[in-house]
């Protein structure tokens, strides 16, 4: 079976939130967030944001990630990650329960 969704390596997780997020699935986008990070956050807070207020943002940020992929280079330590992107932007992944999730873009 083909995953679209796969959390199974730092550049699979990127690479399915990318999607997800460009398909506006919230309830996927939501597998991404660290457990520490979940508390009162639910797919139509996601929605409200990400469409709304952060729409801009969050369409420049998923665009720099994709643009970066094809040549990216994850430097993973343990169960974290990092991938930088754009003029000196850097994703922040952690891995729980064998899923990596996006803790952080700076």
């Amino acid at each position: 079976t083909i995953d679209l969704y796969s959390q199974g390596s730092p550049e699979a997780a990127v690479r399915a939130f990318i999607r997800a997020f460009e398909n506006r699935r919230w309830d996927v986008l939501l597998r991404f967030v660290p457990d520490a990070k979940k508390e009162g956050l639910d797919a139509p807070k996601l929605k409200k944001a990400w469409e709304g207020e952060q729409k801009d943002e969050m369409e420049r940020l998923t665009q720099a990630l994709a643009a970066a992929l094809p040549t990216a280079k994850f430097e993973r330590i343990g169960e974290r990650a990092t991938m930088s992107y754009g003029a000196g932007g850097t994703v922040e992944l952690v891995r729980e329960h064998s899923l990596w999730k996006i803790e952080e873009f700076r």
